[in-house]
């Protein structure tokens, strides 16, 4: 398995932010405008396109999306962080499932 370190970069970002995230307007937009992108980037892209190395997770951004749109909607802050939390132990389950 060739992971870029950059992955890892995105990964401990992500835990951090999940654990860290406190209840602002700001921060809300923020995941809504992150899930967004992911719903873009999920009908307009593919597997085939590139970010840095090749793009594997085409298929999981609706999972992410969904995640990041809920954790906007919702208000109880610490489902929030569990939702956050649990796709970041999605992405790395994913990973290690398809082996890239």
């Amino acid at each position: 398995m060739n992971i870029h370190p950059l992955w890892f970069l995105c990964i401990t970002i992500r835990l951090l932010y999940s654990q860290y995230i406190f209840e602002s307007i700001w921060i809300r937009l923020i995941l809504l405008i992150i899930g967004i992108g992911f719903f873009y980037k999920y009908v307009t892209g593919s597997n085939m396109e590139y970010q840095i190395s090749k793009v594997f997770w085409h298929e999981t951004r609706i999972i992410h999306s969904i995640v990041y749109i809920s954790a906007f909607v919702i208000k109880d802050i610490k489902i929030v962080k569990m939702l956050l939390f649990s796709d970041v132990i999605f992405s790395i389950l994913y990973r290690l499932y398809t082996g890239y």
